[in-house]
């Protein structure tokens, strides 16, 4: 009976050990566990900032393009203003050479006026 009591506690020593190393791969994966839903915690965060950083160029980008946008009709409605000036630039220039002709006309003619009245003529 001393043999198969040695046994017994031999088996249970056997059993024994095996749980404690059970226990201590349990304590040593909770641990590693742990430590990686911590890396996972900072990585989330950082992809967070990521998108934040993203979304705020995509704001900025669609900023920029509205106001790029304006630009563009801006410099359209000037191209059109500058091709109608131009356009009329011709019928400008004969009109100054009237208006000119008239003042030279009108001068004259108030010169000759003077002239007479004053016996010149």
């Amino acid at each position: 009976m001393s043999d198969n009591r040695r046994n017994e506690d031999a088996t249970i020593q056997v059993i024994a050990e095996r749980i404690n190393s059970m226990q201590n791969d349990v304590s040593d994966l909770r641990d590693t566990m742990r430590d990686s839903m911590k890396e996972m915690s900072v990585a989330v965060t950082k992809l967070v900032q990521m998108e934040e950083r993203q979304l705020n160029l995509n704001q900025s980008y669609e900023r920029l393009n509205a106001t790029l946008e304006k630009m563009s009709n801006k410099s359209e409605k000037l191209e059109e203003r500058v091709d109608a000036l131009e356009r009329e630039q011709p019928l400008t220039k004969q009109v100054t050479k009237w208006v000119i002709a008239a003042v030279w006309a009108i001068a004259a003619s108030a010169g000759t006026f003077v002239a007479k009245s004053v016996g010149l003529l």
